[in-house]
C-alpha cells in the first residue's frame, strides 16, 4: 500500500514525518537528496509502492532512474515481478533501462530462475556483467559446469575474471580449497585477454592475494611477476604506486627478495613510504615485531626526507603520514605515533589518526594511552566518535560490561556537542549499541533522547535525514512512538510549516 503522507498523518510515526519534511523542501536538488535515504528505508521495509512513488517524483532524472532500479531489484526479491517490469518501462534513459534489466536478470538468477535470467541477458546490448553474475549464481548452487558454460558468453574479459575470482571465493568460504585454486588458475590464464594493461595488472594483483589466502604462494608469485613486468611499462605518475602495491604483494607471498627488488623500482618517496607501511603491517601480522618496527621507521625517514619539489601529491603524502602514525601505535611506539599524528597538516587526518590510535591502544590493553589520545581531540563530536570506537574495541575483546560503560559515557558527552545534526547521528549510533549490548531500556530511552534533538537541527533536509536514520532504530527494535515522541514530531512539523 502506498504511503502518501499528508499533514494529518505526518506526526503518526517517524518515517512519515521524515517524508513530510522531505516532500516540502522547495529546492529540487535538496528534496531529491532528502528523499533518497527515505526511499531506501521503504525498500528495507518491503514497501515497493511507496518507494516507487517517491522515486518517480524525484526531479533529477539520473537519480530518479537509479532509485527506480533499486525498486525493481526489490520487486523481484519480493516476487512482484510484474510490477518490476512496469517500473522498467517507466525508466526513460536507455542505459538506465538496460541496467534495470540487468538487475532484474541477476535477481532472477539469485532465486534460481536461470532460464528467464539468461533470456533477459540474451537481449541486452552489453551483457557481460549479467552473464558473469548468472555464472556466479550457478556456482553458488553447485552447478559449476553450467557456470563455466555461461561464462563463454562473456565478451568483456575483466567481467569474466571477476566472476571466476568470485566463484573461487565461494569455494574457499565453503572449505573447497582445491576447487578455489582451480578457479584462480583459470582466471590467471584468462588475464592475458584483458584489453587494458592496467586492468590486467589489477586482476593479477587480486588473483595473487587470493592465492596467498589459499596457501598457493608459488602461483601467487607467478601472477605478481606478470604484474611487475607490465607495471614497469607504465608511463605516468601512478607507475610508482602500482609497483609499490606489487612489492607488498611479493612480501605477502613470501619473497622478501622479489619484494625488495620491486621496491627498488619505486622512485616517488610517498609511494615508497606507503609500501613500507604495508611491509610493516605484514611483518606484524606474522609476529615479527622487530622487522615491523624497522620497516615503519624507514617509511617515516623516507617521507621526512622528501623535498618540496619532489612531492607529487600533498593529499597522498598526508594520508601516508596518517598511516605511519597509526602503525607506530601498532608496533607499541605510542609517543612517536602521537607526535606524527598531530604533526599532520590535514586536520581531518589528525582526528582520524588519533581515533585509530586510541582503538589500537585499547586492543593492546593500554586504556590510559587510549584516553590520552582521545584527550588530544579538540572537538566534542570527535571525542564522542572516538569513545564509540573504543567501545567497539572493548566489545571485540569480549569486555561487554566495559564496552557498555563507554557507551554510557558517550551518550552523556553527546549533550555537549553543539552541532545538533551531529548530536542526532551520534545518539542514533549510541542507541544501536545499547541494543547490541543487551540493554533495551537504555536503547529505548536514548532513541527518544535523539528524537528530542531533531527540532533544533537546522534545515528541513537535515531534519528529514536524522528522522530517517532514527526510524530504522525504531523499526528494528520495535519501539512504539510515545506521546512525548509525537509531541516532538508535531514540533518538527510546525517548524516545516512556519
Amino acid at each position: 500500500m502506498v504511503e502518501e503522507v499528508f499533514l494529518d498523518t505526518a506526526g503518526e510515526n517517524i518515517i512519515s514525518c521524515a517524508v513530510f519534511l522531505a516532500d516540502n523542501i522547495k529546492s529540487g536538488e535538496a528534496r531529491a537528496a532528502a528523499l533518497e535515504p527515505i526511499i531506501g528505508r521503504f525498500l528495507e521495509k518491503g514497501d515497493v509502492d511507496s518507494a516507487a512513488l517517491y522515486a518517480d517524483n524525484i526531479g533529477d532524472p539520473f537519480l530518479r532512474d537509479r532509485m527506480l532500479i533499486r525498486v525493481v531489484a526489490k520487486c523481484v526479491e519480493l516476487n512482484d515481478e510484474e510490477y518490476g517490469r512496469q517500473l522498467i518501462d517507466a525508466i526513460e534513459e536507455d542505459r538506465a533501462r538496460s541496467t534495470a534489466l540487468e538487475t532484474f536478470a541477476l535477481q532472477k538468477a539469485a532465486k534460481g530462475d536461470f532460464d528467464e535470467a539468461i533470456s533477459i541477458a540474451d537481449d541486452l546490448e552489453h551483457s557481460s556483467e549479467a552473464y558473469s553474475g548468472i555464472a556466479v549464481n550457478y556456482a553458488a548452487r553447485g552447478q559449476e559446469e553450467k557456470a563455466l558454460e555461461i561464462l563463454k558468453e562473456v565478451d568483456f574479459y575483466s567481467s569474466k575474471i571477476d566472476a571466476l575470482t568470485e566463484i573461487s571465493a565461494l569455494y574457499n568460504r565453503s572449505g573447497k580449497t582445491e576447487e578455489a585454486v582451480r578457479m584462480l588458475e583459470r582466471a590467471l590464464e584468462g588475464c592475458v585477454e584483458i584489453e587494458f594493461e592496467e586492468d590486467r595488472i589489477r586482476a593479477y594483483d587480486k588473483i595473487a592475494a587470493m592465492l596467498v589466502d589459499v596457501e598457493r604462494r608459488d602461483i601467487a608469485l607467478q601472477a605478481l611477476e606478470k604484474a611487475r613486468q607490465l607495471a614497469e611499462r607504465i608511463d605516468g605518475a601512478h607507475r610508482d604506486g602500482v609497483l609499490g602495491n606489487i612489492s607488498v604483494g611479493f612480501l605477502a607471498a613470501g619473497s622478501v627478495d622479489l619484494a625488495d627488488r620491486t621496491l627498488d623500482l619505486v622512485a616517488d618517496k610517498t609511494q615508497l613510504a606507503s609500501a613500507l607501511v604495508g611491509f610493516s603491517r605484514l611483518y606484524l601480522e606474522e609476529g615479527d615485531e622487530e622487522e615491523a618496527s624497522e620497516a615503519i621507521e624507514e617509511a617515516y625517514a623516507i617521507l621526512q626526507s622528501e623535498g618540496d619539489k619532489e612531492i607529487r601529491s600533498s593529499k597522498a603524502r598526508f594520508q601516508v603520514f596518517n598511516a605511519i602514525a597509526v602503525q607506530f601505535a601498532r608496533v607499541g611506539k605510542f609517543e612517536r605515533a602521537m607526535e606524527i599524528a598531530q604533526s599532520n597538516p590535514d586536520p581531518a587526518l589528525v582526528k582520524s589518526a588519533l581515533v585509530n590510535i586510541s582503538q589500537v591502544c585499547v586492543l593492546q590493553g593500554e586504556d590510559d594511552l587510549a584516553r590520552q589520545a582521545i584527550g588530544s581531540l579538540t572537538d566534542e563530536a570527535e571525542r564522542v566518535a572516538a569513545l564509540l570506537q573504543i567501545s567497539d574495541a572493548k566489545n571485540s575483546l569480549d569486555a561487554k560490561d566495559e564496552a557498555l560503560e563507554v557507551v554510557v559515557e558517550a551518550e552523556e558527552l553527546a549533550d555537549s556537542v553543539p552541532q545538533q545534526m551531529l548530536r542526532a547521528e551520534i545518539l542514533t549510533e549510541v542507541a544501536k549499541r545499547y541494543e547490541y549490548y543487551g540493554d533495551s531500556e537504555k536503547g529505548r530511552a536514548c532513541a527518544s533522547h535523539c528524537l528530542a534533538a531533531v527540532p533544533d537541527i537546522l534545515g528541513g533536509g537535515n531534519r528529514a535525514a536524522a528522522l530517517c536514520d532514527l526510524s530504522e532504530v525504531f523499526d528494528k527494535y520495535g519501539y512504539e512512538v510515545s506521546a512525548d515522541d509525537r509531541r516532538v514530531l508535531e514540533d518538527v512539523i510546525k517548524l516545516t510549516l512556519a
